[in-house]
């Protein structure tokens, strides 16, 4: 065994438009956009700083690490099934806390070696996942490198893994974030509560309006618009609220008049 590298379950993630961002905080030090950033930073280096039986509370074993530098974070945790599918959850909360304040993140997850030390971490497992976040996600999801897919595969049960990942359609696998849509609506307490995804869609509905140049950036906004709106529309009493953005109340009605159309002309050549 080496002295120097460990196999882990690697998670690379930074703020989508950060040097943007700055530059608008910039103009404004006291204002929406510095006040904004702070708050997203706080969350992203509590975490960083955060103690594997804080952050797991469940898994003593998850020997959870985190490095927290400018607006990205480097975590690993052992490559146990059990642990990589809390990380998931752990991921999935860290999006929406973001997300209700109007910050987007964009990350890469990738299985394999890095260094043992806490302090400065590296190993070809982060080049991997900084690669998949860069190169691969594109959108704001964080992105499953081949390594992670290969071990989630080989080790995760349907229960770990269903609701919690999603292929898009452009063939990557990655972080569904919204999981509590589907799997954790029927609790009492779920994180994904009413008020929450209101701001969700209140802080969506405000980014979409904003962005008038930069069509990069646009179309970025537009696949996680679409995205929250695929999962926030209520199916068979999940979710009991529909916090979904304007697009996804209209596609209701486009659906609605294809339904109407198909049924009167069903049977005709």
């Amino acid at each position: 065994m080496s002295e120097i590298l460990k196999e882990r379950f690697v998670v690379f993630i930074d703020i989508l438009g950060f040097g943007a961002m700055v530059r608008q905080a910039a103009r404004d030090p006291d204002g929406d956009m510095a006040n904004r950033l702070a708050a997203a930073l706080k969350v992203i280096e509590d975490l960083g700083q955060s103690r594997g039986d804080i952050v797991f509370p469940s898994k003593s074993n998850s020997d959870f690490h985190s490095h927290a530098f400018s607006d990205c974070i480097v975590m690993s945790v052992v490559p146990s099934a059990e642990v990589v599918a809390e990380l998931f959850v752990v991921l999935a909360k860290l999006t929406l806390d973001l997300m209700k304040i109007g910050v987007w993140i964009r990350g890469g997850m990738s299985h394999g070696l890095i260094s043992k030390t806490r302090t400065t971490p590296w190993g070809p497992a982060i080049v991997e996942a900084y690669e998949v976040e860069s190169k691969l996600a594109i959108n704001p999801r964080i992105a499953m490198g081949k390594s992670a897919v290969e071990f989630v595969n080989r080790a995760a049960t349907g229960v770990q893994k269903d609701d919690r990942l999603v292929r898009d359609d452009d063939g990557v696998w990655s972080l569904e974030p919204f999981v509590w849509v589907r799997s954790d609506a029927r609790e009492k307490l779920p994180y994904l509560t009413k008020e929450k995804a209101r701001r969700i869609k209140s802080e969506l509905e405000s980014a979409h309006e904003g962005v008038v140049d930069s069509p990069r950036i646009f179309s970025k906004i537009e696949w996680l618009r679409e995205r929250w709106d695929s999962q926030l529309k209520p199916k068979d009493g999940v979710p009991i609220f529909d916090c979904r953005t304007e697009l996804g109340i209209e596609q209701d009605s486009i659906e609605d008049w294809v339904t109407a159309f198909e049924t009167a002309f069903k049977g005709e050549d």
